[in-house]
C-alpha cells in the first residue's frame, strides 16, 4: 500500500501554517506508531498501571511516546522525584523519541503553540523532547488538553467537537474519558475519517457525581503503519491491567 498523508479540512490554515513556523518543528510521519499516554507523571497515578505500561513501551517499542502532561511551570514536576525516576525508567527500557507536552491547559492554553522552558535538567540527563500547547502526533493528528467533559457531556463528545473545529483528528486528555468517535466530514463523503479521541487517565479513578459519566483509566496508541493512521483506546482495569494485541499486562 502506497503511505500518503490523511486530508483535513484544514491543512493550510493559520493554525497549520504556526505549528509548521515553530522551532524545532519536525512533521509527524506515516508509517509511525506513536503511544499516547495523560498523567503518566501525576502524583496520583496508578502503580501498576504505570508499571504495566512501562512494559508494554518496552516490548512494543514505538516511533515514539507523547506523556501529556498539564502543567507548564517546571516547579511542579522538575523537583518531583517520582516523575523524574518515572522518565528514568522509561528511557532505561526505551530508546525511541519521548516527547513531554508540556503546558497543553484548558482553556485558552491549549491553543498556544510553542517550546517549553521547563524540564531543561531532565531533558539533558533522559534526551528527552518537551513542546508546549498543540503537538502534532501523527498526519492529520493534533493532541491537545481541555477540560471537561460538563454534566451533559459524553466520552469523547469534547473530543469530535474539536477535531471538527480544527478540521484535524484530535486526541484530548484531562477529559477524564476514554473514548474513540470517528465520522465522514459533512459533504465529502470521499474524506478520511475525523477522529474525537480521549485518551482517558492513569490517576486512580473513583465515580463520577454525574450520573451519565465515569472517569476512566487507559491510553491510546496512533498506528500509521498501514499508511492512514488508525487509532485505538486502550481501557486500563481497576487492577492496571490491560490488554492489547492479545498480550495481558497484569504485574
Amino acid at each position: 500500500m502506497t503511505n500518503r498523508e490523511p486530508r483535513t479540512a484544514h491543512a493550510d490554515a493559520p493554525l497549520a501554517q504556526l505549528l509548521r513556523s515553530r522551532p524545532g518543528y519536525v512533521p509527524p510521519t506515516v508509517g509511525e506508531r506513536v503511544v499516547v499516554v495523560a498523567d503518566l507523571l501525576a502524583p496520583s497515578r496508578h502503580p501498576r498501571a504505570v508499571m504495566n505500561l512501562l512494559r508494554f513501551v518496552g516490548d512494543w517499542q514505538p516511533d515514539r511516546v507523547v506523556v501529556m502532561s498539564a502543567r507548564q511551570h517546571g516547579s511542579a514536576h522538575k523537583g518531583s522525584e517520582c516523575a523524574t525516576s518515572t522518565l528514568a525508567r522509561l528511557r532505561a527500557i526505551y530508546s525511541g523519541d519521548i516527547v513531554i507536552q508540556a503546558g497543553a491547559g484548558a482553556g485558552r492554553d491549549a491553543l498556544t503553540v510553542g517550546s517549553c522552558s521547563c524540564w531543561h535538567p531532565v531533558i539533558s540527563d533522559l534526551g528527552l523532547a518537551v513542546t508546549a500547547g498543540i503537538h502534532p502526533v501523527a498526519p492529520g493528528w493534533l493532541s491537545l488538553s481541555a477540560t471537561g467533559p460538563g454534566a451533559s457531556r459524553y466520552p469523547g463528545a469534547l473530543a469530535i467537537l474539536l477535531a471538527r473545529g480544527f478540521g484535524h483528528s484530535i486526541i484530548c486528555s484531562r477529559t477524564r474519558g476514554l473514548a474513540l468517535i470517528g465520522e465522514i466530514p459533512t459533504g465529502d463523503p470521499t474524506a478520511d475519517t475525523l477522529w474525537g479521541f480521549e485518551i482517558g487517565t492513569l490517576r486512580r479513578t473513583a465515580p463520577s457525581t454525574a450520573s451519565s459519566f465515569r472517569p476512566a483509566m487507559g491510553f491510546g496508541v496512533v498506528d500509521s503503519t498501514t499508511g492512514i493512521a488508525e487509532p485505538t483506546a486502550i481501557a486500563i482495569s481497576r487492577s492496571g491491567a490491560f490488554t492489547f494485541n492479545g498480550v495481558t499486562y497484569a504485574a
